[in-house]
């Protein structure tokens, strides 16, 4: 199976549970409709289901590496940023309102909660997922052209207490603001 034929696929899956998926865009679909008023978001939502490096604020909590967290963590980004955003900058900014924020916030949650299992019974877990979304009509849809850059997935028998330490030769605090300064260039 391609590339192109599993991100589809995942799209149809996601389509069987009542998540509303956008057209393919214009250009890949010679019958879409193009006087149709689609607005792409300026920013997309990145969900953690791990301790990365960033998600520990403390030198204590450097036991929390790569732990599987059972509520996602959910951060908006600029599309062409690293830049995390919060809920405020979003409304504040004009990039979408309250009622657009809060179908995205819920749809984000829907699809990670579906994904989630599914890669896990593929003996894989989904340490993160970033979706993008549209608003088409006036209701908010999951953007359906997904690529492997969307998802981050190692096999279960990958994850330990210390993988992401060890990976990283992170052990106290110098070594985590090197780290984060590394990942900022």
């Amino acid at each position: 199976m391609s590339e192109n034929n599993v991100y589809s696929f995942i799209a149809g899956y996601l389509k069987e549970y009542k998540i509303p998926v956008g057209r393919q865009s214009a250009e890949n679909s010679p019958n879409t409709n193009k006087t149709l008023k689609i607005k792409e978001f300026g920013f997309f939502v990145r969900i953690k289901n791990h301790f990365d490096i960033k998600g520990v604020i403390s030198p204590e909590g450097i036991n929390l590496f790569n732990k599987i967290v059972e509520l996602p963590v959910i951060s908006y980004i600029p599309v062409n940023s690293k830049t995390e955003l919060n809920n405020s900058h979003l409304i504040a900014g004009n990039l979408c309102s309250v009622d657009e924020l809060r179908s995205i916030e819920k749809l984000a949650v829907k699809c990670n909660s579906l994904l989630r299992p599914y890669f896990l019974r593929r003996n894989h877990h989904l340490l993160q997922l970033e979706l993008y979304f549209i608003s088409e009509l006036g209701s908010v849809q999951l953007k359906p052209d997904f690529n492997s850059k969307q998802f981050l997935l190692t096999g279960t028998e990958n994850v330990s207490d210390n993988y992401i330490v060890k990976r990283n030769k992170i052990t106290d605090i110098n070594s985590i603001i090197n780290y984060l300064k590394a990942d900022d260039n």
